[in-house]
């Protein structure tokens, strides 16, 4: 009757994790963002980022710190809805 038990507490966790697995992996459509991002010493600089077309930028204060992050509209489970792009950027400009 144990061995039953061990053999069908396994078996449930496989397939919660293999039911886990299959709801969260949704496909994101990615965008080139050109960004001019300030630094916090004054200088401007440019850069390319690969990101979800669907991002929303934002500038975070935390203890002191700046960063650039955006946040998600929708995400999956395995994703936080909000990513860090840069530290120390105190402003930006999305050129596209």
């Amino acid at each position: 009757m144990k061995i039953n038990m061990n053999i069908t507490r396994h078996f449930f966790y496989v397939l919660l994790t293999v039911f886990i697995l299959s709801g969260c992996g949704e496909s994101v459509n990615e965008k080139n963002f050109d960004i001019s991002m300030q630094k916090i010493n004054g200088e401007w600089i440019r850069e390319s980022h690969s990101l979800p077309e669907d991002a929303d930028f934002f500038i975070d204060t935390f203890n002191g710190s700046y960063s650039l992050r955006y946040i998600r509209g929708e995400g999956n489970c395995f994703s936080k809805r909000e990513k860090l792009v840069r530290n120390g950027i105190i402003d930006y400009r999305i050129n596209n």
